[in-house]
Protein backbone atom coordinates (compact mmCIF):
# COMPACT_ATOMS: atom_id res chain seq x y z
CA UNK A 1 0.00 0.00 0.00
CA UNK A 2 1.27 3.47 -0.79
CA UNK A 3 2.28 5.65 2.18
CA UNK A 4 -0.16 8.40 1.18
CA UNK A 5 -3.11 6.02 1.00
CA UNK A 6 -2.61 4.62 4.51
CA UNK A 7 -2.37 8.16 5.88
CA UNK A 8 -5.75 9.00 4.33
CA UNK A 9 -7.28 5.85 5.83
CA UNK A 10 -5.85 6.60 9.28
CA UNK A 11 -7.08 10.21 9.13
CA UNK A 12 -10.53 9.01 8.06
CA UNK A 13 -10.72 6.62 10.98
CA UNK A 14 -9.64 9.35 13.39
CA UNK A 15 -12.24 11.73 11.97
CA UNK A 16 -14.98 9.13 12.42
CA UNK A 17 -13.89 8.43 16.00
CA UNK A 18 -13.85 12.17 16.75
CA UNK A 19 -17.41 12.53 15.43
CA UNK A 20 -18.60 9.59 17.53
CA UNK A 21 -16.90 11.02 20.63
CA UNK A 22 -18.48 14.45 20.05
CA UNK A 23 -21.90 12.89 19.59
CA UNK A 24 -21.55 10.90 22.83
CA UNK A 25 -20.53 13.99 24.82
CA UNK A 26 -23.46 16.07 23.59
CA UNK A 27 -26.08 13.45 24.45
CA UNK A 28 -27.93 13.95 27.71
CA UNK A 29 -27.09 11.15 30.12
CA UNK A 30 -30.11 9.04 31.07
CA UNK A 31 -29.45 9.59 34.79
CA UNK A 32 -30.08 13.34 34.47
CA UNK A 33 -33.39 12.91 32.62
CA UNK A 34 -36.58 13.10 34.60
CA UNK A 35 -39.06 10.22 34.23
CA UNK A 36 -41.38 12.56 32.31
CA UNK A 37 -38.61 13.24 29.78
CA UNK A 38 -37.61 9.59 29.52
CA UNK A 39 -41.24 8.38 29.23
CA UNK A 40 -43.38 11.28 27.96
CA UNK A 41 -46.67 9.31 27.74
CA UNK A 42 -47.92 6.97 30.44
CA UNK A 43 -48.36 3.33 29.57
CA UNK A 44 -52.03 2.65 28.76
CA UNK A 45 -53.86 0.71 31.46
CA UNK A 46 -56.85 -1.44 30.55
CA UNK A 47 -59.82 -1.39 32.84
CA UNK A 48 -61.31 -4.78 33.62
CA UNK A 49 -64.79 -5.43 34.93
CA UNK A 50 -64.69 -6.99 38.40
CA UNK A 51 -65.61 -10.65 38.74
CA UNK A 52 -69.03 -11.23 40.23
CA UNK A 53 -69.27 -14.55 42.06
CA UNK A 54 -72.28 -16.72 41.16
CA UNK A 55 -73.88 -16.14 44.58
CA UNK A 56 -74.12 -12.40 43.86
CA UNK A 57 -75.04 -12.67 40.18
CA UNK A 58 -78.55 -11.73 39.21
CA UNK A 59 -80.68 -14.57 37.81
CA UNK A 60 -80.98 -14.67 34.06
CA UNK A 61 -84.10 -13.42 32.36
CA UNK A 62 -85.79 -15.92 30.03
CA UNK A 63 -84.63 -14.01 26.93
CA UNK A 64 -80.98 -14.22 28.02
CA UNK A 65 -80.86 -18.02 28.30
CA UNK A 66 -80.90 -18.69 24.55
CA UNK A 67 -78.16 -16.06 24.07
CA UNK A 68 -75.72 -18.00 26.29
CA UNK A 69 -76.00 -21.24 24.31
CA UNK A 70 -77.31 -20.19 20.90
CA UNK A 71 -75.86 -23.20 19.06
CA UNK A 72 -77.49 -25.78 21.31
CA UNK A 73 -80.83 -26.78 19.83
CA UNK A 74 -83.83 -28.31 21.58
CA UNK A 75 -83.21 -32.01 22.26
CA UNK A 76 -79.40 -31.79 21.98
CA UNK A 77 -77.09 -33.67 24.34
CA UNK A 78 -74.67 -31.69 26.52
CA UNK A 79 -71.86 -32.83 28.79
CA UNK A 80 -72.43 -33.26 32.51
CA UNK A 81 -70.09 -30.32 33.19
CA UNK A 82 -72.11 -28.08 30.86
CA UNK A 83 -75.35 -29.21 32.51
CA UNK A 84 -74.07 -28.36 35.99
CA UNK A 85 -72.90 -24.94 34.77
CA UNK A 86 -76.34 -24.29 33.29
CA UNK A 87 -77.92 -25.27 36.60
CA UNK A 88 -75.64 -22.96 38.55
CA UNK A 89 -76.44 -20.07 36.19
CA UNK A 90 -80.11 -20.40 37.09
CA UNK A 91 -81.17 -21.29 33.55
CA UNK A 92 -82.97 -24.56 34.32
CA UNK A 93 -86.61 -24.64 35.49
CA UNK A 94 -87.18 -28.41 35.54
CA UNK A 95 -85.13 -31.60 35.54
CA UNK A 96 -86.25 -35.15 34.94
CA UNK A 97 -83.99 -38.13 35.51
CA UNK A 98 -84.44 -41.62 34.15
CA UNK A 99 -83.24 -44.97 35.45
CA UNK A 100 -80.60 -45.16 32.70
CA UNK A 101 -78.80 -42.03 34.05
CA UNK A 102 -80.26 -39.67 31.44
CA UNK A 103 -81.26 -36.27 32.75
CA UNK A 104 -83.56 -33.94 30.81
CA UNK A 105 -83.07 -30.24 31.56
CA UNK A 106 -85.88 -27.84 30.66
CA UNK A 107 -84.87 -24.18 30.30
CA UNK A 108 -86.64 -20.85 30.68
CA UNK A 109 -86.87 -20.51 26.91
CA UNK A 110 -88.63 -23.88 26.56
CA UNK A 111 -85.71 -25.92 25.23
CA UNK A 112 -85.04 -29.35 26.70
CA UNK A 113 -81.50 -30.72 26.66
CA UNK A 114 -80.22 -34.15 27.64
CA UNK A 115 -77.16 -35.12 29.66
CA UNK A 116 -75.86 -38.29 31.29
CA UNK A 117 -75.23 -38.10 35.01
CA UNK A 118 -72.09 -39.86 36.29
CA UNK A 119 -74.08 -41.87 38.85
CA UNK A 120 -77.70 -42.23 39.93
CA UNK A 121 -79.20 -39.20 41.73
CA UNK A 122 -76.15 -37.04 40.98
CA UNK A 123 -78.55 -34.42 39.58
CA UNK A 124 -80.20 -34.15 43.00
CA UNK A 125 -76.81 -33.56 44.65
CA UNK A 126 -75.90 -30.97 42.01
CA UNK A 127 -79.16 -29.08 42.62
CA UNK A 128 -78.68 -29.24 46.37
CA UNK A 129 -75.06 -27.99 46.09
CA UNK A 130 -76.17 -25.23 43.71
CA UNK A 131 -78.15 -23.41 46.38
CA UNK A 132 -80.20 -20.29 45.60
CA UNK A 133 -80.11 -20.36 41.76
CA UNK A 134 -81.64 -23.86 41.88
CA UNK A 135 -84.15 -23.46 44.70
CA UNK A 136 -87.20 -23.31 42.39
CA UNK A 137 -86.24 -26.17 40.03
CA UNK A 138 -89.00 -28.71 39.66
CA UNK A 139 -87.62 -32.27 39.94
CA UNK A 140 -89.61 -34.89 38.04
CA UNK A 141 -88.97 -38.64 37.80
CA UNK A 142 -89.64 -41.11 35.02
Amino acid sequence: MKPGKSLIINLSILAILALIGAACQSATPAATQSPAEAYPEPYPVETVEPYVPPEEAAPLAPAQVNELYPGIQDGAEVTWTQAVAMLENGEVVQVMQTHDLKVYLTFWDGRTLVTIEPEIDEINRAIQDCGDPCKDILIATE
